[in-house]
């Protein structure tokens, strides 16, 4: 089951919640081109929602890339030394080496295409 805005500890509200059993998985969802789609991973997912009794420390960051179609769709800068990514496997890749140390054993990235092929 999966409920869409589902509530976390502190009154937080993630995007998706997805209920298995006794188990919960926070769902962040971000466009390839939301201005916090480098930082989210941490200050949203890790920080407001996987820390909930209910999850584990587990999450999913969900990216959905629809392709650089003018100004208003281009990737946000992304952290000093990545490069920016132009497709959506660049732009998962990217997050992965970006969020790749122990702490972050428990979160999944993935980035789907959705651009016009």
């Amino acid at each position: 089951m999966a409920e869409i805005e589902g509530d976390y500890s502190g009154g937080n509200r993630g995007d998706l919640k997805v209920i298995y059993r006794s188990m919960n998985v926070p769902v962040e969802v971000k466009r390839h081109y939301n201005k916090e789609v480098w930082e989210a991973p941490e200050t949203q997912l890790q920080e407001k929602y996987a820390i909930d009794p209910g999850t584990g420390g587990y999450g999913i960051y969900l990216v959905f890339w629809f392709g650089e179609d003018g100004q208003d769709r281009r990737v946000p800068a992304p952290p000093a030394g990545i490069a920016r990514p132009t497709t959506a496997a660049e732009m998962e890749a990217a997050l992965r080496h970006i969020y790749s140390g122990e702490e972050w054993n428990r979160i999944e990235f993935f980035c789907v295409d959705c651009s016009k092929r």
